[in-house]
C-alpha cells in the first residue's frame, strides 16, 4: 500500500506541475497558463475580426472612414464620371478640329481674295499703263511739264513785278 500511495503522490505531483507549470521555465508553462494564453489569443482574434469588418463595412460613427465597400462604390462612381468627362473632351476635340478646318478654309479664301484685290489694283494703277518701253516717254513728259511750270512761274513773276 505504501508503494501505491507513493505512486499516487508522484502522479498527483505531476498533474499539479502539468496544471501549474514550472515557475521560470518557459518550456513548461502549465495547462492553466496555456489556457489563459488561448483565451487572450481568442480575444485578440475577435478584436482583429471586428477591425477587419469595420475596415470592410466602415464605421457609422466615423464619416472619415467609409470602409472598403463604400470606398469601392465611390471609386466606381468617380470612374464613371471620368469616363463621361473623357467622352465630352473627345466631342469637344472633334468640334475644335472642325472649327480649325473651317478657319483654314476661311484663311484660304481671304488669301485668294487678297491676291485678286492686288491683281485688280495693279490692273488700274498708272504704273501698269506704262510699259518698260514707255519709260523714256513718261520721263520726257514729266520733264516738259516741270519746265513749263517753271517757265510759267517766271513769266507771272516778271509780269507782276513789272506791272
Amino acid at each position: 500500500m505504501v508503494l501505491g500511495t507513493q505512486m499516487l503522490a508522484d502522479g498527483t505531483a505531476k498533474i499539479r506541475v502539468g496544471m501549474d507549470g514550472v515557475p521560470g521555465d518557459p518550456e513548461h508553462p502549465g495547462l492553466l497558463k496555456a489556457t489563459a494564453s488561448m483565451t487572450e489569443g481568442t480575444s485578440r482574434l475577435a478584436a482583429g475580426t471586428d477591425s477587419l469588418m469595420t475596415g470592410i463595412k466602415g464605421s457609422p460613427a466615423d464619416p472619415s472612414s467609409p470602409g472598403l465597400l463604400d470606398g469601392s462604390t465611390a471609386l466606381a462612381a468617380g470612374a464613371s464620371k471620368l469616363s463621361d468627362g473623357n467622352a465630352k473632351l473627345a466631342a469637344g476635340s472633334a468640334q475644335l478640329s472642325t472649327g480649325a478646318d473651317k478657319l483654314a478654309d476661311g484663311n484660304a479664301r481671304i488669301a485668294a481674295g487678297t491676291a485678286e484685290l492686288h491683281q485688280g489694283a495693279a490692273a488700274v494703277s498708272p504704273s501698269s499703263m506704262a510699259e518698260k518701253s514707255d519709260t523714256g516717254t513718261a520721263l520726257g513728259l514729266v520733264g516738259v511739264l516741270g519746265a513749263g511750270s517753271i517757265g510759267t512761274f517766271v513769266f507771272l513773276r516778271k509780269f507782276r513785278l513789272g506791272a
